[in-house]
């Protein structure tokens, strides 16, 4: 019962810290929204699209280099362990017949 009301006053308080130190307006929710640069990488050939900019952009800073891209096996086998989280109850045959693209995300949910 006292951790109830100890969460409900820190609630309170860190509500409250900004209008009593002035700095009301510094949190990343009254920021204005920009649209920031995109970054220019070596590998232009593996970015889709901007947001692919900003990733590939982290990696080469690493000095890293992305995977290579998955085959549809590879794709499939992901997708069934991550709407499963056990890949081993779906390794047996089913009657469904496997199908392409996102039919599969369906698939796996019905």
């Amino acid at each position: 019962m006292q951790f109830r009301y100890l969460s409900t006053a820190l609630l309170l308080w860190s509500l409250c810290l900004p209008a009593l130190s002035g700095n009301t307006h510094e949190g990343w929710s009254y920021k204005k929204v920009v649209q920031p640069a995109v970054p220019v990488v070596k590998n232009n050939k593996w970015c889709n699209n901007p947001i692919d900019n900003f990733i590939l952009a982290k990696i080469e800073a690493a000095h890293l280099s992305p995977a290579p891209q998955a085959d549809k096996q590879s794709l499939i086998h992901r997708a069934y362990y991550d709407i499963a989280k056990n890949h081993h109850k779906h390794a047996v045959a089913t009657d469904k017949p496997i199908v392409e693209g996102a039919d599969i995300i369906e698939q796996l949910i019905t």
